[in-house]
């Protein structure tokens, strides 16, 4: 078997790299192995499924702005025959709280977020209080809120992906690779269990924390 890209595990992640590949190239060939259809042992759907902006790193803020940009439409984007896909997206903030001692470190992230043109709010502990009245405050440094920022639900993102890629051409194989063939510096082949093999010109490693095996 022949194809162009073969993506390793159909998590969120992978499910999503597919997806994102035929967007941006209907004529790739994609091809993803997963080897637990059923997503009974996944990691996705045991994620909290929150959705933030509050990173310290530019490069994950950036990545969290077009994940909440791309999130707002996701129900429309990923729609099957009008049927639109509901991720159950709540959008009611996130908010960092720090003891004295870590104040310049969250300042520091603070405005990183803004400069980058984050909505995010600085809370001294006054602040909080007046938020949060039921809070004790006392021992309290600082805190960032980003009210724009929630929680989904993680199996309908991952499904969401998935069937739209599926819809675009994106084979879903129920299989698992367990081995590697190279030439050289580059892989050429996936060995599956089924006995298959899969040549391709990329491969790409989305099996989170089975990444290693």
């Amino acid at each position: 078997m022949r194809t162009d890209v073969v993506v390793i595990g159909g998590g969120a992640v992978g499910a999503a790299v597919a997806y994102f590949l035929k967007f941006l190239d209907p004529s790739t060939q994609v091809s993803v192995v997963e080897r637990d259809p059923t997503y009974s042992q996944a990691s996705t759907p045991r994620g909290s499924g929150g959705v933030r902006r509050l990173f310290s790193l530019p490069e994950n803020i950036e990545l969290s702005k077009f994940s909440m940009t791309f999130f707002d439409h996701f129900a429309e984007t990923m729609a099957l025959d009008g049927v639109k896909a509901d991720i159950g997206l709540k959008k009611h903030g996130y908010l960092f709280i720090v003891p004295p001692s870590a104040r310049d470190v969250l300042k520091r992230n603070f405005d990183t977020q803004r400069r980058l043109g984050c909505h995010v709010l600085w809370l001294e502990p006054d602040g909080l209080k007046q938020m949060f009245p039921s809070m004790n405050v006392s021992d309290l440094g600082a805190a960032v809120y980003s009210p724009d920022d929630g929680w989904l639900v993680t199996r309908s993102v991952l499904l969401g992906f998935r069937n739209k890629a599926t819809s675009m051409g994106v084979e879903f194989l129920a299989d698992e690779v367990v081995g590697l063939v190279r030439k050289g510096k580059s892989v050429t082949t996936a060995k599956l269990n089924s006995g298959q093999q899969i040549e391709a010109s990329h491969f790409v490693n989305a099996a989170g924390a089975w990444a290693k095996d």
